[in-house]
């Protein structure tokens, strides 16, 4: 479905280089590197945990050919801390790469919410919503000659 919303709205979302999916597959935790896939949407399955969501927005940051990291949380898995937004929003700011995140508007997920926003990485409340904003930073990164 996010795939698909990025491609209506001109964003290219292309298989990993098997290079970039070995350096994903390589940092996460051996309960999940077997089962995640790390193709281009990467799922990272329900039995991940933060270090996994941290190891792979870091092995996805580190790619030449991904100019917007795009994440889409449902934070109902037990491994998932309040402390998550912020943890990735480090990964953001650490490579300069642009991230948007999508988490469901609910009062339990606040905190984790809040610590995309504290470091000005913008949370949408809705896919479609987040896929926007994505779309908004490439046409922003376009007009200052950063990114294709």
């Amino acid at each position: 479905m996010a795939t698909d919303m990025c491609t209506q709205m001109g964003l290219e979302v292309n298989t990993l280089s098997q290079l970039d999916q070995d350096n994903v597959r390589r940092q996460l935790s051996p309960s999940i590197k077997e089962i995640a896939t790390c193709l281009n949407p990467v799922d990272l399955t329900g039995s991940s945990a933060d270090d996994d969501f941290v190891a792979a927005a870091n092995a996805l940051a580190e790619s030449r050919d991904i100019d917007v990291l795009l994440l889409l949380l449902l934070p109902y898995f037990p491994g998932c801390s309040p402390d998550l937004g912020a943890m990735l929003s480090q990964v953001a700011l650490r490579h300069g790469k642009p991230m948007v995140a999508y988490v469901p508007r609910l009062d339990k997920y606040r905190m984790l919410i809040e610590g995309f926003e504290i470091y000005g990485i913008p949370v949408a409340h809705s896919i479609e919503g987040a896929v926007h904003m994505a779309a908004a930073l490439k046409r922003y990164g376009k007009a200052r000659g950063v990114c294709g």
